[in-house]
């Protein structure tokens, strides 16, 4: 991720001779994609890398930002991703997981438990 990576995920499979290997998936901008496979080669020894090119499209707006919601009591401010289609329109809201950890560590009450608030407050703001 250091190194540019979008996204890296590692699937166990078996290859041929029924040996355990890998699939390291890496999604990135095709400019960063050279140092990424040669990092990988070094790192892991590989003797090849197979590579794909992809067309992405993304939500065109997306913003964070803080809210307030009442937790047994307690005013806290956790921080919420807003994602919008291209006309404009709200398509989801969705509490960043760290803000969620964090309150519910201040509190000492279970993390669901404070999900669920935040959720309760999310949905009557849509």
């Amino acid at each position: 991720m250091q190194l540019g990576a979008r996204d890296v995920s590692i699937v166990p499979i078996y290859m041929k001779k029924n040996r355990p290997g890998y699939t390291i998936r890496v999604i990135t901008d095709i400019e960063k994609s050279g140092e990424l496979i040669k990092t990988l080669m070094e790192e892991l020894g590989t003797l090849g890398v197979r590579y794909t090119t992809y067309n992405r499209i993304v939500v065109p707006n997306r913003e964070i930002v803080p809210i307030e919601v009442d937790i047994n009591g307690h005013r806290k401010e956790v921080l919420v991703k807003i994602s919008r289609d291209f006309k404009g329109n709200v398509v989801n809201i969705k509490p960043e997981y760290e803000s969620v950890k964090r309150i519910a560590q201040d509190l000492k009450i279970p993390l669901r438990k404070v999900l669920n608030v935040i959720q309760k407050t999310l949905s009557s703001l849509k």
